[in-house]
């Protein structure tokens, strides 16, 4: 097996070092895709990748890309958020339909894969990322 080393195995480990990790696809010139949400959900080699779930093992030729996820995006937006300064109130949406006000700094905490959100009984609800399809801001009026 010839060893690969081009733009390809540079990309893949720029993604697999990446701090905080940011999930992505891989994507194959049959089309397929396969979603990496840990960095542990995949090992790679000069010759080879594979993914741990499912277990596939790939040739570099077999690869025609990578694409980072849409939930890495609604996170950047969420640590914004939380950062802001004076905080703005904001609610997530969630794609069952359900809506969850963040009220405070301290009311939501999250991963690159999933968020958790005080509720108003003191509960704590815990989701993916990729469950989020929406984020509403409470912009105070002017």
């Amino acid at each position: 097996m010839a060893e690969y080393i081009g733009p390809l195995f540079d990309e893949l480990k720029s993604l697999h070092s990446r701090r905080p990790f940011a999930s992505f696809a891989v994507k194959l010139k049959t089309g397929e895709r396969y979603e990496i949400r840990e960095s542990v959900s995949f090992a790679m080699s000069r010759n080879v990748v594979v993914l741990m779930q499912p277990r596939v093992n790939l040739n570099w030729d077999q690869i025609d890309g990578f694409e980072l996820l849409e939930s890495n995006s609604r996170h950047a937006e969420i640590v914004g958020l939380l950062r802001r300064k004076p905080f703005v109130p904001f609610a997530v949406l969630r794609n069952n339909g359900e809506r969850y006000e963040v009220a405070g700094r301290g009311r939501a905490g999250l991963s690159p894969w999933t968020i958790g959100i005080a509720t108003p009984d003191e509960g704590l609800t815990i989701f993916q990322m990729e469950e989020v399809v929406g984020i509403e801001v409470h912009e105070p009026a002017t």
